[in-house]
């Protein structure tokens, strides 16, 4: 039995090696020759340029969209910027110009300071709210009428005055002084 086992395993053996090296040439050689294989494996390299080529497209349109976004922004805050501006100039303008029972605020900062309102709380829709802003100052008059100032108008020159008729300029008047008569 010695024998026979010792034939056995031999056998187990050589046949385990002759599977091995017929295992091994066939599966090489069909890997390799095998193109459609070949073209699978290259597959992947292609698509993988293909998902970068789109990710570099879709990279540069979104910077372009985000570099028109802060352009748009910046716009944005300059045209904020010059309407704020504006409402601010006509607000100021507005107040040196009010007037309440004939008197004008001496100082016109005077009244965001003792009505507690900024500017921008009479300005509404782009639009200045005069009536508010009147209402303000008259009410700011009758608590605080020291603030106000009597609005003088002086007379304006009657520059025709001091010329007579009009018949004789000043040059003419000196020529016939001295012409004998």
């Amino acid at each position: 039995m010695n024998d026979n086992q010792t034939s056995d395993n031999a056998m187990d053996s050589n046949q385990a090696a002759e599977e091995h090296i017929v295992d091994s040439p066939l599966q090489a050689p069909s890997a390799a020759s095998n193109p459609q294989k070949d073209r699978e494996a290259q597959e992947p390299d292609r698509e993988v340029e293909k998902d970068k080529s789109v990710e570099r497209k879709a990279n540069a349109e979104s910077a372009k969209y985000r570099r028109r976004l802060r352009e748009t922004e910046a716009e944005r805050d300059s045209l904020a910027q010059a309407a704020e501006t504006a409402s601010q100039t006509i607000y100021q303008q507005a107040v040196q110009a009010l007037q309440s029972k004939g008197e004008a605020l001496r100082h016109p900062e005077d009244l965001s300071l003792f009505t507690g309102k900024q500017p921008s709380d009479y300005i509404k829709d782009g639009q200045l709210d005069q009536v508010a802003l009147q209402a303000d100052a008259d009410k700011l008059h009758q608590e605080r009428p020291e603030l106000f100032r009597a609005i003088r108008y002086s007379p304006r020159p009657d520059k025709s005055q001091g010329y007579g008729g009009g018949e004789f300029s000043s040059r003419d008047a000196w020529r016939n002084a001295f012409k004998p008569a």
